[in-house]
């Protein structure tokens, strides 16, 4: 083999090697170019997973947030109520024996609440119909009259006078015999309104305890019937109050 022969050979041997390297580094960038590509993939996709986690977990946060939110809403609003309920005046009425004595009937009308009944007026569904009834009439002014009631206070007044002694019925003044509604309207100290509706009926009452009847005023001295009217008087006022 001559000398051109040989180093021909050996320039194919090292034009080959160096084909065979390139190659291989070319592979070897092919893999490492494929690895890094599946990392940063591999990457991406924990990196979105752990994104939406978050997300999720943020999500729920602000559920509880506002969860608690209208929890603290409710309760607020709870005690907000419950204070009105607490401080708010309460008008209402009911008949009870009067302190007139006999079988007559008063109506009674109370603030239960513990504020001021502010322009305090009522009205009936009904009044009765003839001739001008005192006992009516007196109810007129009393209920269409505004007024300011206080707390554990009353208004007191005549609603039915009942039958005379001898059991007939007055003519010129009788009050209230048929079942009435009343309803009253009236004002807190801030200026909110209320309406509470109650029903008034003699006829219901009809076995309700009296006071005292007194002694006979047939065979009673003067000084008797006098101590009578006052022991009854005493008796009806212990009894409504």
């Amino acid at each position: 083999m001559t000398m051109e022969q040989s180093f021909l050979m050996w320039s194919m041997i090292g034009a080959l090697g160096t084909a065979v390297f390139t190659g291989l580094l070319a592979l070897f960038a092919c893999l490492a170019w494929r690895a890094a590509a599946n990392t940063l993939d591999q990457m991406k996709k924990e990196a979105k997973e752990s994104a939406a986690a978050q997300q999720r977990h943020l999500g729920l946060i602000q559920r509880d947030m506002d969860s608690r939110q209208q929890a603290n809403t409710a309760t607020l609003e709870h005690l907000k109520a419950d204070s009105a309920a607490q401080t708010r005046p309460y008008v209402h009425a009911e008949l009870g024996y009067s302190v007139a004595g006999g079988k007559a009937w008063d109506i009674i009308i109370r603030n239960t609440g513990r504020s001021m009944a502010r322009n305090l007026r009522a009205e009936l569904d009904g009044w009765p119909h003839g001739p001008a009834d005192q006992v009516v009439q007196d109810a007129w002014t009393l209920l269409s009259t505004p007024r300011t009631l206080p707390p554990d206070t009353i208004i007191r007044a005549l609603w039915n006078l009942g039958p005379r002694a001898d059991g007939t019925t007055p003519e010129s003044a009788v009050g209230f015999s048929a079942s009435r509604v009343i309803t009253f309207y009236y004002d807190d100290a801030m200026g909110k309104s209320y309406v509470d509706t109650f029903e008034l009926d003699l006829d219901s009452l009809s076995m309700t305890p009296g006071p005292y009847g007194g002694v006979s005023w047939r065979n009673a001295s003067r000084h008797e019937k006098k101590m009578s009217d006052i022991t009854r008087a005493i008796h009806a006022l212990r009894y409504r109050q």
